[in-house]
């Protein structure tokens, strides 16, 4: 019984860290009346900074959760019964857990029944639209780094000859390195084999009135910033092989949605933010469904489907999709 409940209290401990770390520098949105002790018991339970917020309104609350990456809301009260709702269907339509506590759940949401976590000595009901289990989620971590290790091995050589093509027909620098948001919106360094001339960031602006997508992000299908080279890479999907890089750092995964420059995704609204609830990825279901011949909105159906669904069955699913849709080259820009 002794050396169960050691082992019991030291797994617990080590998957709080080990969560903490997967999800970067990773933050806590305390709404209500918390005294300095609460809050360092939240600090240490959850294993995450806290951030104490005044609510005054929804827009104002809305506003926040887009403003900066949230892991999680906790509802430390008193607050009114309609207030309490209104927060948790908001956060629970951006993806992100929100804790309240036992005393003062609400019923008849229209999201799957909470589940019950203690937190320091207090009891917190946790409300989350789809909460993947986290032994699924420590599978997919460590096939994640273990696929990338291997493919980056396998793959070496084709990478340099990549590299060494992108040097003679579209110059220095090799690699383009773009600031996207990640997990929660969390900005992070995305890796890429460069496809388009120097200067191209400059020119985007000029380009904006001939965008064919109709949402918050930029897709042209003859842009004239791509090199000739460029686009064999885009169409072979052979510039996104650097990711590997990313995935092994543990800013993206295998699979997942894909995501977007800091900008685009500082414009996603709604429910359409939900799809940052899970690390992004280099294959998904909007890549191998069609890519760019699919308007926003089915983009955004596709990546919600995505997180509202995931499995690792799903995940797998995805990834022998992946190379047929490579091959095939639909939808590829």
């Amino acid at each position: 019984f002794l050396v169960s409940t050691v082992m019991l209290l030291v797994a617990h401990a080590a998957q709080r860290r080990w969560i903490a770390r997967r999800r970067g520098e990773s933050l806590v949105l305390v709404i209500g009346d918390v005294t300095d002790e609460g809050v360092g018991e939240i600090e240490r339970a959850r294993g995450r900074r806290v951030e104490l917020y005044g609510f005054t309104d929804l827009a104002q609350f809305n506003a926040r959760l887009r403003a900066g990456p949230i892991d999680e809301v906790v509802l430390a009260g008193p607050l009114p019964a309609d207030d309490t709702r209104s927060l948790l269907e908001l956060s629970s339509e951006l993806g992100i857990p929100a804790l309240v506590p036992l005393a003062q759940g609400i019923d008849g949401l229209g999201f799957p029944p909470p589940s019950v976590e203690a937190v320091g000595r207090a009891q917190y009901l946790v409300y989350q639209r789809r909460r993947p289990g986290v032994p699924s989620l420590i599978v997919k971590a460590l096939e994640d780094r273990l696929l990338a290790a291997l493919l980056l091995a396998i793959l070496s050589p084709l990478l340099l000859l990549v590299a060494l093509l992108v040097r003679i027909f579209v110059g220095s620098p090799l690699l383009y390195l773009q600031r996207r948001g990640g997990l929660f919106g969390r900005p992070f360094t995305m890796v890429k084999f460069r496809t388009m001339r120097i200067g191209a960031d400059e020119e985007r602006s000029a380009l904006l009135a001939r965008n064919e997508m109709d949402g918050p992000v930029f897709k042209l299908t003859d842009d004239p910033r791509v090199t000739r080279f460029g686009r064999l890479l885009r169409r072979t999907s052979l510039d996104e092989l650097p990711q590997l890089l990313n995935v092994l750092g543990g800013q993206m995964s295998l699979v997942g949605p894909r995501p977007l420059p800091v900008e685009e995704t500082e414009a996603l609204r709604d429910g359409h933010r939900r799809r940052l609830a899970m690390r992004p990825g280099i294959t998904c279901l909007w890549q191998v469904s069609g890519r760019n011949e699919l308007s926003f909105k089915e983009w955004m159906e596709l990546d919600l489907e995505y997180v509202d669904r995931w499995s690792l069955g799903l995940d797998l699913a995805i990834l022998l999709r992946t190379l047929p849709a490579i091959l095939s080259g639909r939808g590829a820009r």
